[in-house]
C-alpha cells in the first residue's frame, strides 16, 4: 500500500510539473507549426527568452534621454514602460534575435 500512495503522488507532481510547463509553453512565442518543446527545451528557451528581453530593456534605456527634472508632481507617474512608449522615435529600433 505504501508503494501505491506513492506512485500516486509521482503521478500527480508531474502531472502538475506538465500543467506549469504547458502554462509556460503557452507564453513562449513559437510558431504555431513547430513541434511542441520538450521540458528541457522549454525551460532553455524561456530562460534565453527572459534574458533577451532584459537586454531589449536595457538597451532601449540606454538610449533614453534622461527625464527632466520636475518641481511638481507629474499627473500619473512615467514608469520605465511609458517612457519607452513615449520616447517612441528616440532611438533606432533595438531588435533581439534568439
Amino acid at each position: 500500500i505504501r508503494r501505491v500512495k506513492a506512485n500516486d503522488r509521482e503521478r500527480n507532481r508531474m502531472h502538475h510539473l506538465n500543467s506549469a510547463l504547458d502554462a509556460l509553453r503557452s507564453v513562449l512565442p513559437t510558431f504555431p507549426d513547430d513541434a511542441k518543446l520538450t521540458k528541457i527545451e522549454t525551460l532553455r528557451f524561456a530562460y534565453n527568452y527572459i534574458w533577451a528581453l532584459s537586454e531589449t530593456l536595457r538597451l532601449a534605456e540606454q538610449c533614453l534621454p534622461p527625464p527632466p527634472a520636475r518641481r511638481a508632481a507629474p499627473r500619473r507617474p512615467a514608469g520605465r514602460l511609458s517612457r519607452l512608449v513615449s520616447a517612441g522615435a528616440g532611438c533606432a529600433g533595438v531588435f533581439v534575435c534568439f
